[in-house]
């Protein structure tokens, strides 16, 4: 039976983390990089709440960002694998509202996608989303105040069918082609069937890449279990970190296209 856990008095936490800090230091110097981006901080992040959409901004430091992409994590909820996409597209100027929860009905993301055009430290109504296996299904629907969707492996069953079928905005889909939930036959007609109106729709299937190729590797474990995004059980992932970069750099690309650039 796991102990539960009690945390420390505020003093003495701080103490014990300055000192394990230190012996990190020691045992292992800093790069001259590394240094540099702990001195300069990569964004400045706020908290963005709007009834049950809550979620860290994360806005673009000395600049104004020339959009905000609205980031829906998977059905576990947030966790390390968006931390490549937020660095990317803050390197690029645009802002990230990571949401904290689980994705809200989409009449609430709508609302909160509404107050976050409205909030001064954006200052901006040009907004995409993108989201992570069900993250992304969550995405898909909401189009109110939206210029742009990218979804990462959203389990491409019915796909076709959670879409405004008037919808004109630029959409990213991106998959692996050995993902089981993400059958490389099916993503091509969910791709057609959304873009038939119209609507610039751009798919991208990676060789030999499976669910969730963007998720981080913990210590030796190579494979790991994850909820599929339909929720029909679960589905095997192999991480593929070099993989991962490639995409969050597409994504951010995809993202930057859309967005105006603002004037300095």
């Amino acid at each position: 039976m796991a102990r539960p856990h009690t945390p420390a008095r505020p003093a003495l936490r701080k103490r014990l983390l300055t000192a394990a800090f230190a012996a990190l230091a020691a045992a292992v110097p800093l790069s001259a990089v590394a240094q540099e981006r702990l001195a300069e901080p990569q964004a400045n992040i706020v908290v963005f709440e709007s009834g049950p959409v809550l979620g860290t901004l994360l806005l673009p430091v000395g600049r104004p960002p020339s959009g905000v992409v609205v980031m829906l994590n998977d059905s576990l909820g947030p966790d390390p694998r968006s931390a490549l996409y937020k660095d990317q597209l803050l390197g690029a100027g645009i802002a990230v509202l990571d949401v904290m929860r689980e994705a809200p009905d989409t009449p609430s993301l709508a609302s909160a996608i509404a107050a976050l055009a409205a909030d001064p430290r954006v200052a901006t109504d040009q907004i995409g989303v993108m989201g992570f296996g069900r993250g992304a299904r969550q995405a898909l629907p909401v189009e109110t105040g939206i210029l742009a969707h990218a979804l990462l492996y959203p389990g491409c069953d019915g796909l076709e069918d959670l879409a405004d079928s008037e919808a004109r905005g630029p959409l990213l889909l991106l998959h692996g082609a050995a993902d089981e939930a993400n059958g490389r036959d099916r993503c091509a007609a969910a791709a057609a069937a959304m873009g038939r109106n119209g609507r610039p729709v751009r798919h991208v299937t990676y060789a030999d890449a499976g669910y969730a190729w963007d998720h981080p590797v913990y210590g030796l474990e190579r494979r790991i279990v994850l909820p599929r995004p339909d929720g029909l059980g679960r589905i095997v992932t192999a991480p593929w970190p070099e993989l991962a970069t490639m995409s969050a750099t597409q994504v951010t690309g995809f993202f930057a296209s859309v967005f105006t650039p603002r004037a300095q």
